[in-house]
């Protein structure tokens, strides 16, 4: 089988975290007899004329490989890439299959009705719908009348050979929080570091990520003097974070929406236990006080107060059972199982179609 897979999120040299959940899913893809046809771009969005560029790189890129003999054609993200996807359907008469990873639905589709009138047109001539969570796929279901046997959930896995535990480096008398993800105030960072001013001194957080909130979140460390306890390490590159998840004693997640929580699963994949808003997809695997822990409150006085608890359970027989039961959590959504559920419904829709 090969496939036609266009994306606008893709990891490279420059920016190494970009996407790299669909470059995983082409190595699994690739693992699991699934060969594929790469149309994709890697840099991200920067005022209008960047993003027109960006999408007349990706057309093209497209345009070359569409007389190229593939099955199918599959599309990240919902609008505008399934705009290509449509075009590949119609000229190559094949099916298109959508992933949608949550910011298309949460997001872009809301933010005008020529978006969300696009995003209506992708989903309802698509063959299939990818969500990486149910709770993406009730909003797609109830917002766009799409059939519920349409839609899918196939979240993109983590890949077990990349996250595992490595030898902690820190001194056992700093305790690690760990941050990882966009810089923006949907993924909650604030909330974090306005919570350390209620936590012991020996608490400290290491942020992984970049975004346009950045600068002021390190104004915000400056003024309340949190300079020792606070340390922004830009964006990482996926080898080098089993590390830093080994590194820290917890992974913090205090998104306000997550349409699933990849970073979730990679922690636990390392051992590292987890703290996570109760929103969205992250319910859906993280189980309070079984495999991890959620909070209910965006207040950062609830989330210390948990953390604080939490912390007082470390290397406790009960820590170990948490630890083991979330890393077999992680195992559960291994890349592989993931592309090969993929794989299955690649399978069901030629089948369908008599292909």
């Amino acid at each position: 089988m090969r496939i036609l897979l266009v994306t606008h999120l893709y990891p490279s040299p420059s920016y190494p975290y970009l996407g790299v959940f669909v470059k995983n899913q082409v190595e699994a893809f690739r693992n699991v007899g699934v060969e594929v046809l790469l149309s994709a771009v890697s840099f991200p969005s920067r005022g209008k004329s960047f993003v027109f560029l960006k999408y007349l790189l990706l057309f093209s890129r497209t345009l070359r490989l569409l007389f190229l003999p593939f099955d199918l054609v599959h599309v990240h993200y919902i609008y505008p890439p399934g705009l290509l996807g449509l075009m590949v359907k119609c000229i190559r008469r094949v099916p298109l299959v959508v992933t949608s990873h949550g910011g298309d639905i949460n997001d872009m589709a809301e933010r005008n009705g020529i978006n969300k009138f696009f995003t209506a047109v992708i989903l309802k001539f698509s063959d299939a719908i990818i969500t990486v969570s149910e709770d993406i796929k009730k909003k797609i279901v109830a917002r766009y009348a799409i059939p519920t046997e349409k839609v899918r959930v196939i979240n993109m896995g983590v890949n077990s050979k990349i996250f595992k535990p490595f030898p902690r480096e820190e001194p056992e008398e700093k305790i690690i929080l760990l941050f990882v993800g966009r810089l923006e105030r949907v993924k909650g960072l604030d909330i974090i570091l306005e919570s350390l001013l209620y936590l012991p001194q020996e608490v400290h957080l290491l942020v992984i990520g970049e975004g346009r909130e950045k600068g002021r979140y390190e104004r915000f460390v400056r003024d309340k003097g949190l300079q020792k306890r606070v340390e922004f390490l830009g964006g990482f590159p996926q080898e080098k974070l089993p590390f830093m998840y080994s590194q820290a004693h917890l992974t913090v997640i205090p998104s306000r929406e997550e349409s699933f929580g990849l970073v979730g699963l990679e922690s636990m994949s390392c051992g590292t236990p987890v703290i996570a808003s109760s929103r969205g997809g992250l319910t859906e695997y993280i189980k309070d006080g079984i495999n991890g822990f959620l909070v209910p409150s965006e207040e950062p006085a609830a989330w210390s107060e948990k953390i604080s608890k939490v912390l007082k359970m470390y290397l406790s027989p009960q820590w170990e059972g948490l630890r083991k039961r979330g890393k077999g959590t992680a195992q559960k959504f291994s890349s592989l199982h993931q592309a090969e559920k993929v794989k299955k419904l690649y399978h069901t829709i030629l089948l369908n179609r008599g292909i």
